[in-house]
């Protein structure tokens, strides 16, 4: 247990000195919550609340209704599942690491339901990324998806009324 715990402990750190506040308006929005929320997981790995089983289980996505945050993270969910605790206990926990970690980025946090948690980012943190892609003009966002390799794309002109099939 005690290499398990300095383990977990090491690996805070070393995401901790990688993120959340030191890099600014390099990495968007959601790549940066997503990092910051993985230093809150390793955070609560070193503190004993859950087990590296749930790594990279989770995810960051966008809420589908307004007023739910401006991203939303199934981690107590996963969490809960896999460690066989209170969904929303977890979040609690979660929540707390959240707040103290990503001060920078995050304004405010909210448990709901069985234990989903909606995150409401800072508006500067909107105002940094805008400001990143205006100064990055036509350059911002180019994909690196295939890394030059040439694709085929086919188009199929489908019967409207009859069933799609693959094969």
């Amino acid at each position: 247990f005690y290499v398990f715990l300095v383990t977990a402990t090491e690996e805070y750190i070393r995401l901790k000195k990688q993120v959340c506040s030191t890099e600014r308006g390099e990495k968007m929005i959601k790549s940066r919550l997503k990092e910051c929320l993985d230093i809150c997981f390793a955070k609560g790995v070193s503190l004993g609340l859950w087990s590296e089983k749930v790594k990279g289980r989770y995810t960051v996505e966008k809420p589908k209704h307004a007023g739910q945050g401006d991203f939303a993270t199934n981690f107590a969910m996963v969490a809960a599942g896999m460690e066989k605790k209170n969904p929303r206990e977890l979040a609690a926990q979660f929540v707390e690491i959240l707040t103290e970690q990503a001060a920078d980025l995050v304004d405010k946090v909210e448990i709901a339901g069985p234990g989903f948690i909606n995150i409401f980012t800072k508006d500067s943190v909107w105002q940094e990324a805008l400001t990143q892609i205006i100064t990055l003009g036509n350059s911002f966002g180019p994909p690196d998806v295939g890394n030059g390799k040439k694709v085929l794309v086919e188009f199929v002109s489908a019967n409207p009324t009859g069933p799609l099939s693959v094969g």
